[in-house]
């Protein structure tokens, strides 16, 4: 009597696997070196789709590219902010033309010149760090 109970457990225990089309997921455990490692391989792809690619060759689908961003272009775009006080002196200005304070004087319009340069120098800095070319 116990062989036809156990029978039931066994195969209840077994889930079937559905085929219905729909994706299904596959975990895996990576040590930080291991997750390190297959990152570097899989440059700017997903980690999906560099190991379903090493795993069954060629998709017919597109694959979506991950943009990795440039950590150093992205740490001179956030100290050149840093250093700026762009924010703070572009709302003095607008303060004072909004109250008709702002003469056009020569140290005026250096600081203007000043601040758009440093926003171009910004935006191209941005742009390296993802990784777009300027036009």
């Amino acid at each position: 009597m116990t062989a036809p109970i156990k029978k039931l457990f066994t195969g209840a225990s077994k889930a079937p696997f559905s085929h219905s089309g729909k994706p299904s997921t596959l975990t895996i455990r990576l040590k930080p070196d291991e997750r390190l490692w297959l990152e570097q391989r899989a440059g700017k792809h997903s980690l999906s789709a560099y190991a379903r690619r090493k795993l069954f060759g060629k998709s017919k689908r597109k694959v979506a590219v991950q943009p990795k961003a440039d950590h150093i272009a992205l740490a001179q775009l956030l100290a050149k902010l840093g250093q700026s006080s762009l924010a703070q002196s572009m709302a003095v200005l607008a303060l004072a033309a909004r109250n008709g304070n702002l003469p056009i004087l020569e140290e005026t319009e250096e600081a203007l010149q000043q601040s758009c340069e440093d926003i171009a120098e910004m935006k191209s800095l941005l742009m390296a760090g993802l990784g777009i070319e300027e036009e």
